[in-house]
């Protein structure tokens, strides 16, 4: 059934891109290597062309949230957490950008379950991303590693609605290991 599935998915996007309806286009650092949580297909320019359909075919398909970019930092010996950035498309049933702002003030949360001592670093505000209005927040806190150890992270988050569907940008880095400099290359780097 998943490739089946896969290969509908395929097929469409082919199409999709063909198409030009709609797109997404985002560049990373040089040197970082890519990851996937899924086998979602990238074009080599690193170009989505997503018609809406599509982009809801896909959430329902993957409980309202896929990954279609994650991108991790080169590996420096010592460090518990390595930089990484991740695109998720997530749902949107939100009408406006500032009943939006609430639901990611909302999502925040529910990250009291996964990050130990989660800090907002920056409060969420509404600013411009790609030519598009977003919602903004800079967190801290700790993650536990594979070894129960801590590992302390800084996160940017950019959520960035699209009809219904949102662009969640995440970007992570640690005190020991900055990359603020190259994340705000890959933000300056987002067109619709």
């Amino acid at each position: 059934m998943k490739k089946i599935l896969y290969t509908i998915f395929l097929i469409t996007l082919s199409v999709i891109v063909f198409a030009q309806e709609k797109s997404f286009k985002i560049k990373f650092p040089e040197n970082w290597i890519a990851f996937q949580r899924q086998n979602v297909v990238k074009s080599v320019n690193e170009k989505y062309e997503l018609s809406d359909s599509l982009k809801k075919e896909l959430m329902a398909n993957n409980n309202g949230s896929v990954q279609l970019y994650g991108y991790t930092a080169p590996n420096r010996s010592g460090l518990l957490y390595r930089p990484n950035t991740q695109v998720l498309l997530r749902q949107n049933k939100t009408q406006n950008i500032n009943q939006f702002k609430i639901l990611i003030e909302r999502s925040l949360e529910g990250f009291k379950g996964s990050i130990h001592d989660i800090k907002i670093l920056t409060p969420l505000a509404i600013t411009t991303v790609g030519g598009k209005q977003a919602v903004s927040v800079k967190i801290s806190g700790y993650l536990a590693t594979k070894d129960n150890q801590k590992a302390y992270f800084n996160s940017s988050i950019y959520a960035i609605p699209e009809g219904d569907a949102f662009y969640q940008i995440t970007m992570n880095d640690t005190d020991d290991y900055n990359c603020e400099d190259q994340f705000k290359e890959v933000l300056a780097s987002i067109e619709f």
